[in-house]
């Protein structure tokens, strides 16, 4: 007999701890069931996170290509890199740039882990100072510029489409 209150109760239990891990009453689940669509918050999708990949946008000022002499190139520089851009409504963003070597894709010089050059109100501006001998004459280099948004995960987002643009250099 105590074997059997035992078993009543620990099956009483199971029966309870199923019921109240099962589906709600009108809602199915299987093979051959229609699937629920979760809210789009719940799959972090555009506008879940804090922001939109789609309205991330960055457009230079000018894209025109840039020239640099040989005493520049000898002394040192700075490029000026300013524009327009949208946010896309997250909370938080920066903006990456790289100067790659045309011939050989390497990378020369990049934004440090500070990103101090961020989208504010629209606009950015930075400055980039190129060393002295940092650059060889008579080659060529690509400005790549990048607008990340950053969610509320921290979780970075482009768009590539329209948040990135690129400026030839060629060095005389």
């Amino acid at each position: 007999m105590k074997h059997n209150i035992s078993f009543l109760i620990f099956g009483s239990l199971t029966l309870f701890i199923l019921g109240a891990c099962s589906a709600p009453t009108g809602s199915t689940f299987g093979a051959g069931q229609p699937q629920a669509t979760l809210p789009s918050c719940m799959t972090e999708e555009d506008g879940c996170d804090g922001g939109d990949d789609d309205f991330l946008s960055l457009q230079l000022t000018s894209t025109n290509d840039l020239t640099v002499s040989r005493d520049s190139l000898e002394t040192g520089f700075q490029i000026q890199v300013k524009g327009v851009c949208d946010d896309g409504e997250f909370q938080d963003n920066r903006i990456q740039w790289y100067v790659v070597d045309a011939a050989t894709s390497q990378v020369i010089g990049y934004s440090t882990g500070n990103y101090k050059e961020k989208c504010r109100s629209g606009k950015f501006q930075f400055f980039i100072e190129v060393l002295p001998g940092s650059m060889a004459e008579q080659m060529d280099y690509f400005l790549e510029v990048e607008l990340i948004g950053i969610d509320d995960n921290l979780g970075d987002h482009t768009n590539e489409l329209s948040a990135s643009q690129t400026i030839s250099i060629h060095t005389i």
